[in-house]
């Protein structure tokens, strides 16, 4: 009963707190993404997908300025300054709006990211594969020409 108690209290937490907390690891974990981008240019060959991870990444980075930044000119555009109004609804909503937008920029970047896993992992599989196979063939080369060595001493 203590388990299931237990359970309850950690998936309250989960639904209540861990929901606010979700923008800002996605925001980090894009940061630190394009921080490494570089390396991860080097290790493939399908540089549109990595480009268009990278792409999305970038706008996660960005989504807080950029939103906050919207914000600020809507409400000069309008002659509504924050301070002259208390919280509006839909100030409030566009700052919801920033918030979780990385969310779902995040979102979408998962799903990029699955292709380019899949991508990178059929690359890796047909690169061994080549490299079986060479390998294979030279050591059907040797083979041949061990038994062809062979023959040659035996006809001497």
């Amino acid at each position: 009963m203590k388990n299931y108690i237990d359970a309850i209290l950690k998936s309250l937490f989960i639904i209540t707190l861990k929901v606010f907390v979700i923008p800002l690891k996605v925001t980090d974990s894009a940061r630190k993404s394009i921080l490494n981008s570089n390396k991860e240019e080097k290790k493939t060959d399908f540089v549109i997908l990595l480009w268009i991870k990278n792409f999305y990444d970038a706008g996660i980075v960005l989504s807080y300025p950029i939103g906050v930044s919207f914000i600020l000119y809507s409400y000069w555009a309008t002659g509504v300054y924050p301070g002259d109004e208390p919280l509006t609804p839909s100030l409030i909503a566009m700052f919801i709006g920033v918030y979780f937008s990385p969310v779902f920029l995040g979102f979408c970047r998962e799903i990029i990211a699955y292709f380019l896993v899949s991508v990178i992992k059929l690359e890796e599989i047909s690169q061994n594969t080549s490299i079986r196979s060479q390998l294979k063939d030279t050591a059907d080369s040797d083979i041949q020409s061990f038994i062809k060595k062979q023959k040659d001493r035996q006809n001497n």
